[in-house]
């Protein structure tokens, strides 16, 4: 969250790389399905988000999956002004989003916050897909629908066990608010 804020103080145009960041936060989606989100994959009526095929890096997430949309995210959505084309409208120089994109925000956020930059260890963008399974784990989301809603392989569970039965709303309802 203190990215999200340091990010939206920064003056990116449009702030795309605070909507990158809460997309992220709230999804658990990997960084380039994000920032190829279309406004046509979002259902605001239903609160669910398609993923479309061709955005999947692996087997299981090239057959596209649905996954019901965080009560915060599709509030924070809802205030956004044109709903065509990209969710994450940047320049298109940009669209690869890069982990050098962001660094002076994690700089200036590790420096506000006494955070030692040594700690945030990778590549930033994973750190927002890995925060997302590990407090939703934490909470106790059941670890199928954390993996579906990620896009991990459910292995043999994914043959017997549809994507309908299991707890997506309630692990997406542990998904805290923003700020």
């Amino acid at each position: 969250d203190a990215f999200i804020d340091a990010a939206g103080r920064r003056g990116f145009k449009d702030n795309w790389l605070q909507r990158a960041a809460i997309v992220l936060r709230c999804t658990g989606l990997r960084k380039q399905q994000a920032m190829r989100l279309l406004w046509s994959d979002v259902d605001m009526r239903s609160g669910e988000l398609h993923v479309r095929p061709e955005l999947g890096k692996i087997g299981q997430e090239r057959s596209g999956r649905y996954v019901p949309l965080s009560p915060h995210l599709l509030e924070y959505l809802s205030t956004t002004g044109q709903r065509s084309g990209y969710i994450i409208s940047c320049p298109r120089r940009v669209r690869e989003l890069r982990g050098r994109d962001a660094s002076r925000v994690w700089r200036d956020v590790a420096e506000h916050r006494g955070i030692d930059l040594e700690e945030i260890r990778g590549e930033p963008w994973k750190l927002f897909r890995a925060v997302f399974q590990s407090e939703l784990r934490a909470k106790g989301a059941d670890s199928e629908a954390i993996k579906h809603l990620v896009g991990h392989s459910r292995g043999v569970q994914a043959h017997y066990i549809t994507p309908r039965s299991l707890p997506l709303a309630e692990a997406v309802a542990l998904i805290p608010p923003l700020f």
